[in-house]
């Protein structure tokens, strides 16, 4: 399985550096991963010299010229990562920061359900299949934010109430879901399928992106 990971980004080096020492110093090393940046529109000089230090170590930087907006941004690195082939495309915040180990072997398992077309981590791992109720599983913290320092509560708005009783661990092995009405986060994965049929973020929004995304994927 082919994943293609994507962090938009915007004046936020810091944060920006510590979500990728994460994804990579944590990532398995059995899976094909392709990462891209995304900076809608930065300005600060220390952003800029990261993205320069970046792109010239091979990773692909996609630099707008000016804020195009949260959507049309993510939107830029799920294109990215499906023409590149992958199976899982993968979106991260520029402040989330893994906590798991082979936390990308984890993501993609979700997907080994046909009926699973997106996975949101916020904390406890989502799925939402394709065609079906929408349905979460539960798990274990997985991020946490950079600015913050902490998790979010099971309890918190977007947390899609108490995800993380009964963990079971990883892969599952099983239907792994409960039934849930939306799913909310700032790191989540869509199947190639989905992308296919839904796209991505929807440019006239401008709050709850990705609910509306997993409404549609529902």
């Amino acid at each position: 399985m082919k994943l293609a990971v994507h962090v938009t980004a915007m004046n936020r080096p810091d944060t920006l550096l510590a979500t990728l020492r994460a994804a990579v110093d944590l990532a398995s090393s059995d899976l094909q991963t392709d990462l891209t940046i995304v900076d809608n529109g930065s300005d600060d000089l220390r952003q800029i010299g990261l993205l320069d230090a970046l792109a010239a170590s091979g990773v692909r930087v996609i630099r707008n010229v000016m804020n195009l907006g949260l959507s049309r941004a993510v939107n830029q690195g799920l294109a990215a990562g499906y023409e590149m082939g992958a199976d899982v495309l993968i979106h991260l915040d520029d402040d989330a920061v893994q906590r798991t180990q082979d936390w990308d072997r984890i993501m993609a398992s979700y997907f080994a359900h046909p009926r699973v077309g997106l996975v949101v981590t916020n904390p406890a791992g989502v799925g939402i299949p394709r065609g079906g109720p929408v349905a979460a599983r539960a798990g274990e913290e997985a991020f946490a934010t950079v600015e913050g320092g902490e998790n979010l509560a099971p309890e918190a708005p977007g947390c899609l109430g108490d995800t993380t009783s009964g963990a079971s661990g990883y892969p599952p092995t099983g239907p792994p879901y409960r039934e849930v009405s939306w799913g909310l986060g700032f790191a989540w994965a869509i199947s190639r399928k989905a992308f296919e049929v839904v796209g991505g973020y929807d440019p006239a929004l401008l709050h709850q992106l990705e609910c509306d995304l997993a409404l549609r994927v529902r």
